[in-house]
């Protein structure tokens, strides 16, 4: 189980390196490839605005206008920070706790080999 969840941790924290030689992973590098994108189309391009995050539309079961503020580059960004906080979080509870648990299992493991040897001399 840590092995598996040691992979898991370090997948979710992979960077990659984007704009400027930073080093993000790579949801963020797309979102930030897609909002900056966004912004090279004209004012009113549907593609452009749904990349940006400044379109409405008019809902199709209701009569209200829908203004969506948050574009797919904004979005894939805001995943990438959760995905980072997240990942630490299980680094630092979840796989800590799976460390512990192996460090107490070898102790007694040593302890047991301790106690079935003197049982052995007696």
């Amino acid at each position: 189980m840590y092995n598996s969840m040691s992979t898991y941790v370090k997948s979710l924290s992979k960077r990659t390196e984007g704009e400027g030689k930073e080093k993000v992973i790579p949801i963020a590098y797309l979102g930030t490839t897609m909002s900056r994108h966004g912004e090279a189309f004209e004012d009113g391009n549907r593609f452009g605005d749904a990349l940006l995050g400044m379109h409405c539309l008019n809902g199709r079961y209701s009569q209200y206008r829908l203004t969506i503020h948050l574009g797919m580059g904004q979005v894939n960004e805001r995943i990438a920070r959760m995905q980072e906080t997240y990942g630490a979080a299980a680094a630092a509870t979840w796989l800590e706790a799976l460390e512990r648990s192996m460090a107490q299992m070898k102790d007694y493991q040593v302890w047991l080999g301790d106690m079935l040897g003197a049982c052995r001399l007696s």
